[in-house]
């Protein structure tokens, strides 16, 4: 520590002479001072382009990132996200193998590269024969098409779709336990609302205050998949099905109108959460023809320019414009938003559909 020259100055005033290090030197002495623990702490805090620099700045360092289980399990979830790592780690443990450093390393290599992958049958039945059938669901809880499933955490939530085996008229949803290979319906309680059955709606992944910042399932639009109704709000109702229990097993339903711009009737669409799930956005879906969002996209040869984002927590819809080539209005796609390990930046994919 550096003892600063005290000098004398007109007036009377004294100056200090201090010298500043060098922000690498500060971060080296860091290294010196702070626990593993707490280094490993920040390194998951960090974008992975930083990261790799930090690696590089001492042996120390690089020696702490190449061999933390944090930091590569860390890595390993921020690429490919908890539920597949979960799988992933469920599936190793089954064969008697360590979750270390070296297993958390070599997933992150395979997700980055994805050279191949295969389909675990026994895993698949482990999780289908953990389920039996209901009075009021003939079918299963896996029987359906035209659902959603959105993972949160290490669980995994079916939810609606075409059920003609299903009795009940609220929307179905189940819950796939990663870790434990379990699957049950999601019991609901008592106070829960009861959105009704659908089919081509979207559903992901949301953080409101309602629940205190807890994750929460969001629905957004559909039809009825018997009456094929259009369900009543679209994005103007927000269906939120609170977690009651760690597991996933029990949950309540509330409906909540939302306002600003967006259509009150959507199907075919697809939504995705980001900034920590305070924000969902929605892109492409069908539009009742009278309702006046209809306009925006009728002319489907011409690329609208926007996509609707909703504020979670002030419950708000708004038309953003955005920059760059444009893709066409569609429906029937596929799409999932998702944040780079590498800069940290949030990015919605969509993937196929059609202009009809």
């Amino acid at each position: 520590k550096s003892v600063p020259a005290v000098q004398g100055c007109r007036g009377g005033a004294m100056a200090a002479d201090v010298a500043t290090p060098e922000p690498l030197d500060s971060a080296l002495a860091a290294v010196t001072v702070l626990s593993d623990e707490v280094l490993e702490h920040l390194c998951t805090c960090l974008p992975g382009e930083v990261l790799l620099s930090l690696a590089g700045a001492s042996h120390t360092l690089h020696q702490l990132t190449s061999t933390s289980a944090v930091v590569w399990s860390h890595l390993s979830r921020e690429l490919l996200g908890e539920a597949l790592c979960q799988l992933q780690a469920t599936l190793h443990a089954r064969r008697g193998r360590a979750l270390d450093a070296s297993f958390w390393r070599a997933l992150f290599r395979r997700g980055y590269e994805f050279k191949f992958a295969r389909w675990s049958a026994d895993l698949r039945a482990a999780i289908a024969g953990s389920a039996g059938s209901s009075a009021a669901d003939r079918a299963g809880p896996l029987t359906g098409s035209g659902h959603c499933s959105v993972a949160i955490g290490r669980l995994v939530f079916k939810c609606g779709g075409l059920r003609p085996g299903c009795r009940v008229e609220h929307i179905h949803t189940a819950v796939i336990d990663l870790e434990a290979l379990t699957l049950r319906e999601v019991e609901l309680a008592p106070d829960s609302a009861k959105p009704g059955r659908r089919l081509r709606h979207a559903a992901c992944e949301i953080r409101p205050s309602l629940t205190g910042g807890s994750p929460a399932l969001l629905v957004l639009g559909g039809c009825h998949d018997r009456t094929k109704a259009v369900c009543e709000g679209g994005l103007r109702m927000l269906h939120v099905l609170e977690l009651l229990t760690p597991d996933g097993a029990r949950g309540r339903w509330h409906s909540l109108e939302a306002d600003g711009t967006a259509p009150a009737g959507i199907w075919h669409h697809v939504c995705g959460s980001f900034a920590r799930g305070k924000r969902v956005v929605v892109f492409g879906g069908d539009f009742p023809e009278q309702d006046p969002e209809f306009t925006t996209i009728f002319n489907r040869s011409v690329p609208v320019g926007g996509v609707y984002v909703l504020d979670v927590d002030l419950r708000s819809w708004s038309f953003v414009n955005t920059t760059g080539p444009s893709p066409l209005w569609r429906s029937l796609h596929a799409g999932i938003t998702h944040r780079d390990p590498l800069s940290h930046s949030e990015r919605l994919i969509i993937v196929g559909g059609g202009a009809e």
